[in-house]
């Protein structure tokens, strides 16, 4: 049953395909989006849930926000709401974060499959070469990082 609030704030997560990134490709944090009444879960207004885990799950992509509703807000009691008003606090490109999550994940159950078809080494590979790319992103990372640095 969806209600309504009559709140001040509620702080949440947001995760979209990065089309909300300025022209020279920052984030635009500290925006402040609108939309007028009426609101209705996923179909009309600014969305948002309070577990970062079920906007992941729910959201178009892997750019994260933090998020400040305010103004009407909608709540379904369960994993999502939707706000007149949605107030970036902070931006990040999550991709290889979640990537190597699901890397973890899939290492951490890869025996059970193992032990049902030892001869199949194809997650297994998978698994390494997600593993290999994640490294190789970190390292050029910090390559990056140190030569902007001037290290």
């Amino acid at each position: 049953m969806t209600k309504e609030l009559v709140t001040k704030t509620v702080m949440a997560w947001h995760f979209t395909n990065g089309e909300r990134i300025s022209h020279t490709g920052e984030p635009l944090v500290h925006r402040t989006y609108t939309v007028d009444p009426p609101l209705e879960l996923c179909a009309r207004g600014l969305h948002a849930s309070r577990n970062p885990m079920d906007a992941l799950r729910l959201g178009p992509g892997l750019h994260v926000s933090r998020v400040r509703l305010s103004g009407t807000i909608l709540d379904d009691g369960i994993e999502k709401l939707c706000a007149s008003r949605r107030t970036v606090i902070w931006h990040a490109d999550a991709s290889l974060a979640v990537i190597a999550w699901g890397a973890w994940c899939a290492r951490e159950v890869l025996h059970l499959f193992e032990m049902k078809y030892p001869g199949d080494l194809r997650p297994r590979h998978a698994v390494e070469a997600t593993e290999a790319y994640v490294a190789a992103a970190r390292a050029a990372d910090g390559y990056a990082a140190r030569a902007a640095a001037g290290a």
